[in-house]
This record gives C-alpha cells, sequence and structure tokens, in this order.
C-alpha cells in the first residue's frame, strides 16, 4: 500500500503530499464528517459559494492520524476551518449567518451551529499568521508552510476529499514534534505559539526536537512563565502541573535560558 499518492511541492527539507479520497489516511480524516460534528460542520458551509475552498485542518486530522497511527483517542474540543477564496472577513462573516458568535484572537471566527456543540474557529487562508492578508487564494502549500509545527501542518479540503500533508505522518511516526521554519513564528503570538507546543506534547506525548525545545525555552524567557501558563490553565487546567514539568526540562537543557525562564 502506497504511502502517497503525489507530490506537489518539495524543497531541501520537506515536502508536501497528498492523498487520494480512498487511501486509508484520508478515509479515516473524513470519517469526522459523518459525526455530529462533521453534520455541523455540513451546516455551517451550507451558504459558502463553490468557488471557495474548505480545509479541516491542525487538531482534527491531526488527532485523527494519532488515533489511526498510534491508538490514541482524543476527545474532540473544537474543529478549526481555513476557507481560501473570500475576499473580506465581511464575505466570510456574512456566509456564516447567525453561526458567527464573535471574532477569535487571530483574526478568524468561532462559530456554534448548535448549543453546548464543538466550537469552530473559521477563518480566512490570508488571514492565517504571517501570510500578509489580502484578496487573492493563496494556495494550500503557501498555508501549511505558515504552520508552526510539523504534526498540526496537515490539511483535508472538503470538496475534493484530497488530504495534504507538510509533516503530521512523519512526525507521528517517529513521535516527535519539529518546527517547520520561521514563516510560522509570530512574536504578536508568542505565550500563544508556547502554550500550544507545550499543550500538543502533552497530548500526544511526544518528545520536541532540540530547536523547538529553544523556541518554547526563548518564549518564556521572553514573555514569561506566568503568560504561557495562564494560557494552558485557560485551555486544560488538569494537564498544568505536568505542564510545569516538562517546562523545567526543557529549560534545564540550556543554562542561560534556564536562568531567564527562571524555573
Amino acid at each position: 500500500m502506497p504511502l502517497e499518492r503525489g507530490i506537489l511541492f518539495e524543497d531541501q527539507m520537506r515536502r508536501l503530499r497528498f492523498y487520494e479520497r480512498e487511501h486509508p489516511y484520508t478515509e479515516h480524516v473524513r470519517g469526522f464528517l459523518l459525526t455530529p460534528a462533521g453534520t455541523d460542520f455540513h451546516t455551517l458551509t451550507r451558504e459558502f459559494p463553490d468557488r471557495w475552498s474548505l480545509y479541516l485542518v491542525g487538531g482534527v486530522p491531526r488527532d485523527l492520524l494519532l488515533e489511526r497511527q498510534r491508538g490514541v483517542s482524543i476527545p474532540l474540543a473544537d474543529v478549526d476551518v481555513v476557507v481560501d477564496g473570500a475576499e473580506t472577513v465581511d464575505e466570510l462573516r456574512n456566509a456564516l449567518g447567525p453561526f458567527a458568535m464573535r471574532e477569535n484572537h487571530f483574526g478568524g471566527l468561532k462559530c456554534r451551529v448548535r448549543e453546548r456543540a464543538p466550537v469552530f474557529d473559521v477563518w480566512r487562508a490570508q488571514d492565517h499568521i504571517n501570510v500578509g492578508g489580502g484578496h487573492e487564494r493563496i494556495g494550500i502549500e503557501r498555508l501549511l508552510r505558515h504552520f508552526l509545527i510539523d504534526v498540526d501542518a496537515v490539511a483535508l479540503e472538503t470538496r475534493t476529499m484530497r488530504l495534504f500533508d507538510l509533516g503530521c505522518t512523519a512526525a507521528l511516526e517517529i513521535g516527535r514534534i519539529d518546527m517547520l521554519g520561521d514563516a510560522g513564528v509570530s512574536p504578536a503570538f508568542a505565550a500563544l505559539q508556547g502554550a500550544h507546543v507545550l499543550l500538543v506534547q502533552r497530548k500526544t506525548g511526544f518528545s520536541l526536537s532540540p530547536r523547538l525545545c529553544r523556541f518554547v525555552a526563548e518564549v518564556c524567557a521572553g514573555v514569561g512563565v506566568a503568560a504561557v501558563m495562564d494560557l494552558v490553565e485557560r485551555k486544560h487546567p488538569a494537564a498544568a502541573e505536568g505542564i510545569r514539568a516538562s517546562l523545567r526540562q526543557i529549560a534545564a537543557g540550556d543554562g542561560a535560558l534556564a536562568a531567564k525562564v527562571g524555573l
């Protein structure tokens, strides 16, 4: 059984793979669309024009692939959806209609279809971190290259049912999380990004690459451990003590940073 059905983009370090709808990876991820949350997705996007490309990104496809490859089942918390083709946020908001509740922290919209149902974070591809805004389509390659970590760099295009992967499956296979590159780093969201890395590490149980450890340590030295841990505790209070212990281990790997971090 082939691991991939095609390669769209390649550089010296990583290549963007796509898996057709019948591939086992894709079949497992698109099973989400048959769940109650998947029905909410169809309801949420029913007024979206056909010219828009819709991607389920990040946590949902990552966690479903984690379940398939390692047998780890993670409860659904929220759903991230990226739209490529909407010219403005207002156009996106109008298409979402009554389901749009408020703006989120990074330029998208928080939405919910049913009371006590999962929350959807929906945003334009152009508004992703460091992409630069604008009105033109950016394409899946550029979108995924602006993700911070490789294990998150996966997207299901829900119209074609193709799965795009820029490092997620490789990270799942080796059990280690790495940075994709500088394009995904945002000083404006440093605390949020540091907390996200620690939460994903806790969720997966994977190790962090040396450069990702240094990134987390530098974030903590820059914005303060308290700022990062406050976000961790808001998102997953039960994991806070374990994550604080992970931070101590990360800081211990660099004496100068350990002094700055103060753990």
